[in-house]
Order: C-alpha cells, then sequence, then structure tokens
C-alpha cells in the first residue's frame, strides 16, 4: 500500500541506515573470517546473515519509493 512519498529526511535517514548495515556486515563477516572460538565465528556469522537482510530490506523500500516517484 502506497501511503506517499518519502521525506527528505526520510530518505537521509535511510541512507544513514544503509551505510550502517553495510559497516556492520562488514564487520561481522571480518569477525567471523579472523575469530578462533567456533561459538563466536557462528555468532558472527548469523549477525552478518541478519544484518545482511536488513540491508536488503531497506533497499526494497528505496526501490519500491523510486518507482513512485
Amino acid at each position: 500500500m502506497h501511503t506517499g512519498s518519502i521525506s527528505t529526511k526520510e530518505l537521509s535517514y535511510i541512507c544513514d541506515s544503509l551505510k550502517n548495515e553495510e559497516t556492520i556486515v562488514k564487520l561481522c563477516v571480518h569477525g567471523a573470517v579472523e575469530c578462533q572460538n567456533p561459538q563466536l565465528k557462528q555468532f558472527f556469522n548469523h549477525m552478518s546473515h541478519e544484518r545482511f537482510q536488513d540491508f536488503g530490506q531497506l533497499m526494497n523500500v528505496l526501490d519500491h519509493h523510486s518507482q513512485y516517484s
């Protein structure tokens, strides 16, 4: 359901969130690669997948918005 356009402030927030999610994913992947502890490696892998999904959801919002702009 399309409820209106995204404001400039909202778009800025989404872009900042994308950058943050990208950074978190990179850090988690790096942690998983470098970590020797299997439990921590699993945790970092899990977190990188979750954060990547959040990144994808934000991209979908932007994509959906661009279809209506």
